[in-house]
């Protein structure tokens, strides 16, 4: 919207990831037009709603800005106060919750693998197959070697289109904890036989 309404204008300008560059004589105009989108894109707070706010202290400013972002998209009305806190209605509260854990579960995935077209649907059945070696056998040295190999990748890998960050992130949770417990010096057959018969049925769900 902030391009159209530049173009519009005719102010000549050119942006650099999120970073707008235009003459200095054209500021004023671009601060008139870039209120006027966040006007466009903002519901205001109910005065005299019941309201509850999140201490955002501990975000840096592009998270909040994506936080923001995704406020604006789902219209959910909002604002920062001077201490730069979340404040909202509390009748959105749970659904706030839920995009803050969305937000903070996509930043947890920056720079991890990011699987294409059928990888993740092999990837999954590769180690469904493993785990279901281990829940029979804890000593399988072709399940084990499955669960360290395709369970590595998985655990380096981020949310594949159509799957949730916070369901993946939990799914590479469970999958490093199988590992860690091959890993040790004296396993517990059992415990290896318990969590990959839980890792299993995981899986069997997403494949």
């Amino acid at each position: 919207m902030a391009s159209q309404l530049l173009v519009a204008d005719g102010v000549v300008h050119s942006w650099q990831g999120t970073t707008l560059t235009v003459h200095e004589s054209a500021e004023d105009t671009v601060d008139a037009l870039l209120e006027e989108v966040q006007v466009a894109g903002r519901r205001s707070l109910d005065f005299d709603a019941p309201k509850t706010a999140f201490e955002m202290s501990s975000w840096d400013d592009d998270l909040r800005d994506i936080l923001a972002e995704r406020l604006v998209g789902t219209g959910v009305p909002h604002e920062f106060d001077d201490d730069g806190d979340l404040v909202i209605h509390e009748i959105d509260e749970e659904q706030v919750d839920m995009i803050i854990d969305e937000v903070m579960a996509r930043h947890q995935e920056h720079g991890l693998e990011k699987l294409e077209g059928l990888e993740a649907n092999e990837l999954l059945s590769k180690l469904f197959l493993a785990t279901d070696r281990l829940r029979r056998d804890p000593g399988d040295s072709h399940g084990t070697r499955g669960v360290l190999d395709h369970g590595e990748r998985l655990v380096r890998s981020a949310a594949p289109f159509g799957f949730e960050p916070e369901g993946w992130g939990r799914l590479r949770d469970s999958t490093a904890s199988l590992m860690d417990l091959i890993q040790q010096e004296t396993p517990s057959d059992d415990e290896i036989s318990e969590q990959a018969d839980t890792l299993r049925e995981t899986l069997r769900a997403l494949i």
